[in-house]
């Protein structure tokens, strides 16, 4: 990292030559519903705004115990692989928080990508500047190395996918979305969650501690975060996914009022990682049997939730 202090504001600019083409790492860099796959920190993107070349969104994020969110301007430059970003409203003790995403090819696979900020603490005060400083060198650092990692996945359409789980209920959206929101209570009623715990809780936002029973009756410890708008959406993203096939993975509830209940989707979002599919697929596997085999493990606790929500309704 390379610090300065420009017109009042310090600068920070974070480089990193990646082995991937300029233009698949700008597409993951400017697509913003990427980036809760792509970053490890970023929890749910929502735009507020679109327009040809910009636009506003929302972003929940977690960073270690800290859980932040903020909207942000983007500026979008295909023709010279940049984005631009500005946030609206930061968070204590921001002041001003701005940057831009350079990729520059230096070969068809090899590019540099640089990642600048431009920020002040509230009244300048030291103690917010270093903690800024010492933030944004960990979170660049971070995104710089997930960027590279992900990119080296394999072909998007290989890697990315989606699924949605659904369910018509007889009860309302309040019953259904407080079934869900209380994670901790699914150890009690649901056997592919043995232990769930609230870790923190800040605004919307969760992190929960969970142990989840696996299909070969093992057990794994991870930890979700959790962005829960009242009535209408909980987002979910685990932070830490298993070092197998799943690389990534996010999943989103929508809560929909009916005439005679409401209806309870469940959609997944996950990157896979194709070179660590289990010795159980065979050598190669296509990617039908990797996404078959994804979607029985990423979706099982949600199908058993969605179930169990079936019988309360």
């Amino acid at each position: 990292m390379t610090a300065t202090e420009t017109g009042g504001l310090r600068t920070a600019e974070h480089r990193a030559t990646l082995d991937a083409p300029a233009d698949l790492l700008y597409t993951l860099v400017a697509d913003a519903t990427a980036a809760t796959l792509v970053f490890p920190g970023t929890v749910h993107v929502e735009h507020v705004e679109q327009t040809a070349g910009a636009e506003r969104i929302r972003i929940w994020a977690a960073y270690g115990e800290d859980l932040r969110t903020w909207t942000t301007h983007r500026r979008l430059r295909p023709d010279l692989r940049q984005v631009a970003f500005q946030q609206d409203d930061p968070e204590p003790p921001v002041a001003v928080m701005g940057g831009e995403w350079q990729l520059q090819p230096l070969g068809p696979d090899r590019t540099q990508v640089v990642l600048g900020h431009a920020f002040r603490a509230i009244d300048d005060d030291p103690a917010g500047t270093a903690w800024i400083e010492q933030l944004a060198d960990r979170v660049s650092s971070g995104q710089l190395a997930a960027l590279g990692e992900f990119a080296g996945l394999g072909a998007a359409d290989t890697v990315r996918f989606s699924f949605v789980d659904s369910a018509g209920l007889r009860c309302g959206v309040d019953t259904a979305y407080a079934f869900v929101q209380d994670m901790p209570g699914w150890a009690d009623t649901l056997p592919q969650v043995e232990q769930a715990a609230q870790h923190r809780v800040s605004g919307q936002m969760q992190l929960v501690d969970l142990t989840l029973a696996e299909a070969d009756g093992t057990s794994r410890d991870t930890r979700v975060a959790r962005v829960c708008i009242p009535d209408t959406r909980i987002a979910v993203k685990d932070l830490r996914p298993t070092a197998g096939l799943i690389a990534a993975h996010t999943a989103v509830w929508d809560f929909t009022p009916e005439p005679r209940g409401c209806t309870v989707s469940l959609r997944h979002n996950l990157a896979l990682r194709p070179a660590a599919a289990p010795a159980s697929l065979g050598g190669h596997p296509g990617v039908d049997a990797l996404r078959a085999h994804a979607r029985q493990i990423a979706g099982a606790a949600g199908r058993a939730a969605l179930r169990r929500l079936a019988e309360l309704g």
